[in-house]
């Protein structure tokens, strides 16, 4: 089933909002703490993902060579804004599911 941020009249797929987030995973890289935004459109509405965030990583050994894994996401500040030509909409994004998409 097919999750949906809601505002107003107007849905948004938590799964755009996730392949967007892929944008954040390339991002964040090796990092372990992420500052910094995305922008993307939706039909006729904006969209706009702004957040800092802990990276917690653990290392995988495998036959091929060691890897880095992403383990957690910890928010320590996060927003996701919505707008069209009326103004910014209520939504009702949630942090915790976008990482239940991303892992």
């Amino acid at each position: 089933m097919q999750k949906l941020i809601n505002w107003g009249k107007m849905n948004c797929s938590l799964e755009k909002v996730v392949s967007d987030g892929q944008e954040l995973l390339e991002e964040i890289g090796e990092k372990s703490f992420y500052s910094g935004s995305f922008l993307f459109d939706y039909g006729s509405k904006e969209c706009r993902f702004v957040a800092s965030i802990v990276i917690y990583r653990s290392k995988e050994c495998l036959p091929e060579g060691d890897a880095d894994r992403i383990d957690d996401l910890v928010p320590v500040w996060w927003e996701f804004h919505t707008s069209d030509q009326a103004g910014e909409r209520p939504n009702d994004f949630s942090f915790s599911e976008l990482k239940e998409y991303l892992f």
